[in-house]
């Protein structure tokens, strides 16, 4: 019965605590989680990695910096890559879902229901692959 991948995520949250306190969470969860510190070290390690990354969870003014080029960039090298992005608060006008943003969750959060929110998401895509090809 033993389907058990461990979850990848990478965090670049632009804010050295809440990087820790969101990791560490995560690690408890059963997730291998890196921890990065600029857009470029999030494309790199896209690129470094021989599997794919489940989600890149992503500060909002990092994501939609030089019109989404980071969004579009990690699109670009890891389709299936789940992007959320966390904003303290958001406009009408930001169109995220049509730049290819998965989930937006806004601030305040506990890192508690953000590593939940986190696996939920997941687990759901994976429900979803599974019954695309059953079905």
């Amino acid at each position: 019965m033993g389907y058990h991948k461990v979850p990848s995520i990478i965090l670049l949250l632009d804010h050295e605590d809440a990087n820790t306190v969101v990791s560490g969470v995560l690690d408890f969860k059963g997730c291998k989680v890196y921890k990065l510190r600029t857009v470029d070290d999030c494309l790199s390690t896209l690129n470094r990695l021989e599997k794919e990354i489940d989600v890149v969870l992503v500060k909002k003014e990092l994501a939609i910096d030089k019109n989404y080029m980071l969004v579009s960039n990690i699109r670009k090298i890891s389709p299936g890559t789940m992007i959320i992005i966390m904003a303290d608060s958001i406009n009408e006008d930001e169109k995220f879902i049509e730049h290819g943003v998965d989930e937006v969750v806004l601030t305040p959060v506990s890192a508690e229901n953000l590593g939940d929110k986190i696996l939920m998401l997941i687990a759901k895509k994976e429900l979803k692959e599974i019954k695309e090809k059953s079905g």
